[in-house]
């Protein structure tokens, strides 16, 4: 007799990618169910299914108001802090039953300690970004950053405790992997799953129009981001376009004319202005992995990234590994370098390459839960996924 899919539940904050990953694992047959804290309707309008999603957005309407709206900036952090707290708590008491739990860290705490209370159920955390301590020491390294941007004690309390309560902690890259191998984290504890794409929505697309050497930056401008270098760069180099999709942060917008900011667009739109662009720029101080990057490469974009972003990882995933380019130590210099450098070996043409070629499907989200499906089924005894089910 074959047992029926273990129960998975998945709780998330905003348009994060545990969105893609659940419209995945619903694609591979799994039994899961999605919490979060949006609309009804914004869930169908990006294709998540009534019978399989759980919208909290009246118990943190307030909140979610004041967050957007940005109308106290000197108490953001204590507003947001409010927010987690109020839908971490919301669904830990209408969660249902389920063997798993999945969940972005510093958000879920009440929900897994009242999933491992009620139901005996797993939890594995899903952390987006280095540990939290990395984390913490990075932003205190950067020079003149704004005192509300670096890491507050309470996240730092969640977090860890984040960490200590998870039975696995799941996170996009190896570096990110080694922050935790570095703070105490036992290895077998930490599962490496990199992020997907929507490969429908990220054709490769024809070569920019503009014989102007354009770069493209996409994600909020911002000191983590490594925006201020950008911001250097893009004065030293006249002759290079930047375009800024994504919304404003803490650093401020550079004043040349060679600078453009679109605002926030939304992810399937993104697709032409990639189309504009000769080659995608990410300087990061940190990150697990930019999900730009990924649909960067799909779109024909060969990358100038910075170690920390997760880029290494998705060279052995593409047809065209010289299409990334990983800047050996972050500088201002060193990005202008390896820019030129990469404009030089993908000059324009009437086509781009297609840099994933036959590796195409590597990168999608249904790679990325098929992967991350027969983790959960090698980690659960007795087996409860079939692997006809994730083939």
């Amino acid at each position: 007799m074959s047992l029926s899919p273990i129960k998975i539940a998945l709780l998330s904050k905003g348009r994060s990618h545990l969105w893609d990953l659940f419209m995945a694992m619903e694609q591979c047959g799994a039994d899961v169910t999605f919490y979060s804290d949006l609309p009804k309707m914004r869930l169908r309008k990006f294709g998540l299914k009534d019978q399989a999603t759980h919208s909290f957005f009246a118990n943190c309407a307030l909140s979610y108001a004041l967050q957007k709206l940005n109308l106290m900036p000197s108490l953001s952090t204590d507003i947001n802090y409010r927010y987690l707290c109020s839908l971490d708590r919301a669904v830990s008491k209408r969660l249902a039953p389920c063997d798993l739990l999945i969940g972005l860290s510093g958000l879920t705490l009440f929900t897994a300690k009242a999933a491992k209370a009620k139901y005996k159920a797993q939890f594995w955390l899903e952390r987006g970004s280095v540990h939290i301590l990395e984390q913490k020491k990075i932003m205190n390294e950067i020079a003149n950053i704004p005192s509300s941007s670096l890491v507050p004690d309470w996240s730092i309390e969640r977090e860890l405790e984040g960490y200590d309560l998870a039975d696995k902690i799941v996170v996009p890259s190896s570096h990110v992997a080694k922050t935790f191998y570095q703070n105490g984290i036992n290895p077998k504890k930490v599962f490496v799953n990199s992020y997907g794409v929507n490969l429908d929505d990220f054709p490769v697309t024809q070569t920019p129009q503009s014989k102007r050497p354009t770069i493209i930056f996409v994600g909020g401008w911002t000191y983590r981001k490594g925006c201020d270098l950008l911001n250097q760069l893009i004065v030293k180099t006249p002759e290079i376009d930047l375009i800024h999709v994504g919304s404003p942060g803490d650093c401020p917008f550079p004043n040349t004319p060679n600078f453009t900011s679109v605002g926030h667009v939304p992810q399937r739109n993104l697709t032409k202005y990639y189309e504009t662009a000769h080659l995608l720029i990410h300087a990061s101080r940190e990150e697990g992995m930019s999900l730009t990057l990924a649909q960067a490469l799909a779109s024909g974009l060969p990358i100038v990234a910075t170690p920390m972003t997760g880029a290494i990882d998705l060279i052995s995933k593409i047809a065209i590994p010289e299409a990334i380019k990983i800047v050996s130590e972050p500088s201002v210099e060193n990005l202008i370098s390896d820019i030129r450098s990469q404009l030089k070996l993908f000059p324009s043409v009437d086509r781009r390459k297609d840099i994933l070629g036959d590796c195409r499907d590597s990168l999608s989200w249904l790679s990325s839960a098929k992967d991350y499906l027969t983790e959960i089924e090698s980690h659960f005894n007795p087996v409860k996924l079939n692997k006809g089910r994730i083939g």
